[in-house]
């Protein structure tokens, strides 16, 4: 069943290369679909040179994950273990169980 997640993260830290590639392997690997946002920013984690300019231009502070696939449970759990050294706090924002496949989503 398609799931919608969405969480709020306050980073405290600006996140490594090495960590940044991590992510984008752990998302790469699933068929779900992994945005990050900040302010006017927005990056697909899947297209490592867009999650990399994201990240480049991201100050520490909140950012918006959303996770929208099949297995969006698993995917925050890498997501989160790969940097909860960086992570000071995550709120759940929107979780809906099914998405219809027309169906929009204003976050």
């Amino acid at each position: 069943m398609r799931q919608i997640h969405s969480y709020q993260i306050h980073l405290s830290n600006s996140i490594t290369l090495e960590h940044i590639i991590q992510i984008h392997q752990d998302v790469a690997e699933h068929a779900s679909d992994v945005y990050l946002y900040q302010g006017d920013q927005i990056a697909d984690a899947k297209q490592l040179p867009n999650l990399l300019s994201f990240f480049m231009v991201k100050e520490a502070g909140d950012l918006l994950l959303i996770i929208d696939g099949v297995d969006v449970e698993e995917i925050y759990n890498k997501i989160v273990d790969c940097c909860n050294e960086y992570i000071s706090h995550v709120q759940l924002r929107y979780k809906d169980e099914a998405v219809h496949e027309h169906a929009s989503v204003v976050l």
